[in-house]
């Protein structure tokens, strides 16, 4: 267009100013527009924030933010409206806004340049920014590269000039902390080296932070070695009485923490915080209150430091907090929570236990196991589990009410932690006979398949033990094999009410299980069913025999022990300990032979691993392995068998055992092995006299009880030996042994013991002695006959027993004076004791046994002449006459009396003619009449001899006495 004929246009204030000035640059127009570019990017990002208010946070939206923040030209004013924005979002919305703003800001290292801004305003809102990203645990693991450049950056800001920056660093540094990459990340940019000069800042809340850093850095096992290096407990403990209330309660906590490791819990006892404790449990702040029980706890925890625990008391006080917090706010639940946690392991020891009962803190259990807060319910189950552990306590939690709360809580599976604490109750509550009829009332192990199954190693381990504990009383063992009434019945024979399999199989699958204390509660279990006839055969029928020789290759002391305990019990039952002989694993065989040495190959497997137990470092390992052992030694291949293994050459060293069960049980397989015919030698070949008569002194009543009965077995001459050739010089021989140990006099202190099994065996000891010509005199010696007297018991005419024990201290006293009686030296002493008159009470005695060896003592007296006038006295005839008759059938044991008869030489009876039949004996007399039979003839052909006839008096008979066995 013709420039004359343009139209007319508006005139710019532009085009002025450069058609009314000369050409040239006359005015910097950049920096003119740049305070009109800070209001104009103000006015918008004021604009964009109103626009975007509710609406969820996109990439693009942030990115529109982060232009903000990233442009230099932008105002002060303009970037802490966006901060504040992001705050809001950060700390407000959800987490997906959060997780936006995390990605964004790492990606474009925003968070950098903002936390060096010189601008304290913008600092502190970056620091606001990364302490509320930080609340979300949702993003813990996505930003930890986010905390790492943070963290760098906060340890300068804390040192800022300005306080609210410093506050703020603080803030956001205690609240990265939280979290365990976090805690790394601020221990790597070192400002945990920084707490010292922090904790004497005049701002309470940078003191505050530090300590709530410092606490969270000791919460971490990665960290709290970081934390306790500066040593800070005797910084924070004078915290705890700072007048600002924060500070106290972070400084508590920060100590709270520190006393989840041991080292720190000494620090803090060391730094005498237990005398700010009680103030703090009473005081207005329920944090603090919270964390000063939390503190308690911890300590509580550790063996080196609980004791200090008990010289504040704290348990009344606990036990006030428990009472004061029943409304169940949300502040209140924490300080209840951390009570019950302080209780609870305070209880885990016995003074504690103790000081936990007479608080009366099991009278609030029924009430905290009702409450919402599923850690409160597991609190207090580990609380009423640790008292239920010990003697003096469990008595003060046995209420039905408890138990049936507590079986309630087995069928809440979706808290794991409230379940396995109450198995853990139910479990210890078991170990007590009141206690495990408690549970089984309660119906403790209608639930125990079901446990057995779960999901948690801890859970299944505590079953275990539940049932272990229950199996070892004989009025609950068989609840646990018998199948609930409510349980269908199978194909396999289940039916309810029955024993059944099902329990041990399921407690014999957990023996291979992956957790150590699963399997040794599992072996627990099966070791105490397997004491009890009818639990041993279902032990055996689930196969467990050939998994406990596994077991004894275990890396754990517990369940070798047990896997012993397994093949002693099962050894104890005649029909199962064949079993035991025959398991025979040839990998295992070539394995232990490589440990036991040259052993002849054809030994019993079970006899090899256990003997290799016998050296094992742990005691209750040897112990029961002893036990094990002895337990076979009872039959007479299993005798063999342990000899064949060379058992008997260990005993001298396992007797010197400074533990009390492995001297008692060697002391047992000994007796075992003394009391077989085939064994027998293999004991004098070791001499073990000695040491087995300086047991008789030991403090312990079963190592002398053992020790005792070993005495006696090693002293008597076999039943098989005299029925089948005669008493050979080999046989006097443990007696010598016996006598050269001084074991008479040993034996005269022991009837005075209160142990009716100890002077019953000091009795055979002595009767046994006394029943060989050679060692009588020795046991004479000792005058044994007035303490033998007091033994037996006059009541009536007629002997009352309390007991089966009581009842051979009698029958074992009867019969050491009867063998006395066989010597006319002891015959005089047994008379001047006294003896005959508690004759004729014995002969009316309820006990076979106790009225056979008075006839014996009745016989053996009248053999003497200088004697045989005292019997006469008390006329005991018509006693003796009336045992002739009775019509019972004579059993196996009766025959083998016949043959001792026999081996003793009774031909110059003359009478004999009446008896000369064995099988007319057979159809005639029982065990008992034949014994007596044998000694009323021996007297009435003595007393007959007295009668003024005109018949020529018969040849006396030959002394006779009986041997126990």
């Amino acid at each position: 267009m013709p420039p004359l004929s343009r139209s007319q246009t508006i005139p710019s204030l532009h085009s002025w100013w450069s058609d009314s000035n000369t050409p040239g640059a006359t005015v910097n127009l950049h920096a003119l527009s740049k305070p009109l570019m800070r209001v104009l990017y103000h006015w918008q990002a004021r604009e964009f924030i109103r626009i975007n208010q509710g609406v969820r946070l996109s990439k693009d939206t942030m990115d529109i933010f982060l232009s903000y923040l990233h442009y230099k030209h932008v105002s002060v004013a303009t970037r802490t409206l966006v901060m504040e924005e992001l705050n809001t979002r950060a700390k407000t919305t959800s987490a997906e806004d959060a997780s936006v703003i995390v990605e964004l800001l790492k990606r474009d290292a925003v968070l950098t340049s903002l936390l060096q801004s010189p601008t304290s305003s913008v600092k502190t809102l970056a620091c606001d920014l990364l302490r509320n990203l930080m609340m979300q645990d949702l993003l813990v693991k996505a930003s930890t590269s986010l905390h790492w450049t943070g963290s760098k950056d906060l340890t300068h800001s804390h040192s800022d000039g300005d306080p609210k920056v410093r506050r703020s660093a603080m803030f956001a540094l205690s609240g990265i902390s939280q979290w365990p990459e976090g805690a790394e990340a601020v221990v790597d940019a070192k400002a945990h080296e920084h707490a010292m000069a922090l904790f004497k800042s005049p701002d309470a809340g940078i003191r505050a932070s530090t300590c709530y850093m410092l606490g969270n850095l000791a919460s971490h096992e990665r960290t709290w070695a970081a934390a306790l290096s500066i040593n800070p407990c005797f910084q924070l403990v004078p915290l705890l009485s700072d007048q600002d209330i924060q500070v106290r309660g972070y400084a508590a906590f920060a100590l709270a923490n520190l006393s989840r490791w041991l080292q720190g819990a000494q620090s803090v006892v060391d730094a005498k915080a237990l005398k700010h404790t009680l103030v703090l449990l009473h005081s207005t702040d329920a944090k603090a209150q919270s964390n000063a029980c939390l503190m308690l706890g911890h300590l509580a925890d550790h063996k080196e430091t609980w004791p200090a625990i008990l010289g504040i008391d704290p348990c009344w006080h606990l036990v006030y907090l428990l009472r004061l917090t029943q409304s169940h706010s949300n502040q209140d639940v924490q300080v209840c929570r951390s009570a019950t946690l302080a209780l609870a392991n305070i209880s885990q020891w016995i003074e504690g236990a103790q000081s936990v009962l007479d608080a009366e803190a099991p009278g609030y259990a029924s009430d905290l196991l009702k409450s919402p807060d599923p850690s409160i319910r597991a609190y207090t189950c580990l609380m009423l589990g640790n008292l239920a552990s010990y003697k003096v306590t469990w008595s003060g939690i046995l209420s039905p009410n408890h138990c049936l709360q507590l079986v309630s809580l087995l069928s809440n599976h979706q808290d794991i932690q409230v379940c396995r604490y109450a198995v853990l109750t139910l479990a210890n509550l078991s170990q007590w006979l009141k206690g495990a009829r408690s549970a089984l009332n309660a119906k403790a192990p209608k639930y125990a398949l079901d446990l057995l199954t779960s999901a948690d190693a801890n859970t299944r381990a505590y079953t275990c033990l539940m049932l272990g504990n229950l199996a070892s009383h004989e009025v609950t063992w068989a609840a646990i094999l018998r199948t609930p009434p409510d349980f269908p019945a199978s194909r396999k024979g289940s039916w309810p009410g029955v024993l059944s399999i099902i329990p041990c199989l399921k407690l014999a699958s957990l023996l291979d299980d992956q957790n150590i204390q699963v399997c040794q509660f599992a072996t627990l279990a099966l070791a105490n069913l397997s004491q009890w006839f009818k639990g041993a055969k279902l032990v055996v029928n689930a196969k467990v025999p050939e998994r406990a020789l596994t077991l004894l290759n275990s890396n754990d002391d517990e369940t070798r022990a047990e896997a012993c305990r397994i093949l002693g019990n099962l050894a104890d039952h005649e029909s199962t300990w064949p079993v035991i002989l025959a398991i025979n694993p040839c990998w295992q065989l070539v394995n232990m032979l490589s440990n036991i040495g040259c052993c002849p190959g054809n030994l019993n497997e079970s006899c090899l691993q256990l003997m290799s137990q016998l050296s094992d470092q742990d005691t209750q390992v040897r112990r029961y392995a002893a036990l094990a052992l002895a337990n076979i030694s009872q039959w007479p291949k299993g005798a063999e068998s342990v000899v064949d293994v060379k058992a008997p050459e260990h005993a001298l060293a396992l007797l010197k055992s400074p533990d009390t069960g492995t001297r008692a049980y060697t002391c047992y397989m000994l007796a075992n092995l003394a009391d077989h015919q085939e064994t027998w030698a293999a004991i004098l070949a070791i001499d073990p006299c000695l040491q087995l008569v300086s047991l008789l002194r030991n403090q312990d009543i079963q190592v002398y009880q053992y020790a005792a009965l070993m005495l006696a077995n090693l002293t008597c001459v076999p039943v098989a030996a005299l029925a089948v050739t005669k008493i050979s010089n080999q046989w006097l021989e443990g007696a010598e042994f016996v006598v050269y140990a001084e074991a008479p006099i040993h034996a005269m202190a022991l009837l005075n013991s209160n142990d009716d099994k100890t002077r019953a065996e000091a009795c055979r000891i002595l009767g046994n002695l006394a029943w060989h010509e050679v060692t009588s005199g020795d046991v004479l010696a000792v005058n044994p006959c007035f303490q033998l007297v007091s033994q037996l018991d006059k009541k009536t005419g007629v002997i009352h027993f309390k007991s089966d024990h009581d009842i051979q201290v009698c029958r074992y006293a009867a019969l050491a004076l009867a063998n006395l009686s066989l010597w006319i030296q002891g015959a005089k002493s047994v008379v001047n004791a006294k003896a005959l008159e508690y004759t004729l009470a014995l002969l009316n005695c309820t006990d076979a046994k106790v009225q056979a060896y008075a006839c014996l003592m009745l016989g053996n007296l009248s053999d003497h002449k200088a004697t045989w006038p005292a019997v006469l006295a008390i006329n005991p005839c018509l006693q003796l006459v009336s045992f002739l008759t009775g019509d019972e059938e004579p059993d196996s044991y009766t025959l083998t009396v016949i043959k001792m008869w026999k081996s003793v030489n009774v031909q110059h009876w003359h009478w004999q003619t009446s008896v000369n039949s064995e099988s007319d004996m057979n159809l005639r007399l029982s065990q008992t009449l034949v014994e007596l039979l044998r000694q009323v003839l021996s007297i009435l052909s003595l007393v007959s001899q007295l009668i003024p006839t005109g018949s020529p008096h018969p040849v006396a008979p030959q002394q006779c006495s009986l041997r126990t066995h």
